[in-house]
């Protein structure tokens, strides 16, 4: 009997060490496996931030090459741009380039105009230039055109103007010379050219190897027009 109590009692002492054992093996395992988890996550962010930092550097990287070839590229464009403008006409030459460019839409040929550049070379014209005066016509006039000539009546010269008026707005008995004159030129092989601006103005011609250079302006008498002509070589 006194046996089977001690046992009775032994098993109430050991059951709750046992349970108490267990218990602490229990804690032991979980922290251990925790450790684990928490161990892998530390390295699993620590892989991520290693990751972040190589892609800030390659898009460091190529941030650089960008900003190094957008550099490289205004150079190249500046330099360009620096030698298409010394190319291109300046001043007087400028002018021939226009004016050239407005012959060919006129319908001049290229041939033409390159035959003229080449064939360039310091005029030569006749010390000597002729002058005729005359009067337009004014709009209520009905007295005859007025004439002049030159070269044996091989070139015919009139014109028509606007009258001048008074500070009352009465039209006087003389042109406006701030007004354009339209002048009608009758020259060689019977051709009719009219030139409408305001004075001075100027026309050329050319024939049987001869450039006629014809200039218009008001006269020191008033009402008049004069007009001058000078004989060229051409070209």
């Amino acid at each position: 009997m006194r046996a089977r109590r001690r046992r009775a009692a032994w098993r109430w002492i050991l059951l709750p060490l046992l349970a108490l054992t267990m218990l602490a093996g229990a804690f032991w395992f979980g922290r251990e496996v925790g450790g684990f988890e928490q161990a892998a996550r530390v390295d699993a962010l620590q892989r991520q931030v290693g990751q972040m930092e190589d892609l800030i550097h390659q898009t460091n990287l190529l941030r650089a090459q960008a900003e190094q070839q957008a550099a490289e590229a205004g150079e190249r464009a500046r330099a360009e741009i620096a030698a298409l403008q010394a190319r291109l006409p300046q001043g007087e030459l400028s002018g021939i380039v226009e004016l050239a460019r407005a012959k060919l839409g006129e319908g001049v040929p290229a041939e033409r105009l390159r035959f003229l550049i080449e064939a360039a070379h310091q005029r030569r014209c006749d010390p000597a230039i002729e002058k005729r005066r005359f009067a337009p016509r004014l709009p209520d006039d009905v007295t005859p055109l007025q004439t002049v000539s030159f070269l044996d009546n091989r070139i015919t010269i009139s014109g028509t103007a606007v009258a001048a008026a008074n500070k009352d707005g009465v039209p006087q008995s003389w042109f406006d010379p701030a007004q354009p004159v339209e002048i009608r030129i009758l020259h060689i092989g019977g051709d009719i050219e009219l030139i409408k601006d305001t004075l001075p103005a100027g026309y050329s011609m050319v024939a049987n190897d001869r450039e006629y250079r014809l200039a218009f302006a008001s006269s020191e008498k008033r009402g008049l027009v004069e007009a001058s002509l000078q004989s060229c070589a051409y070209p």
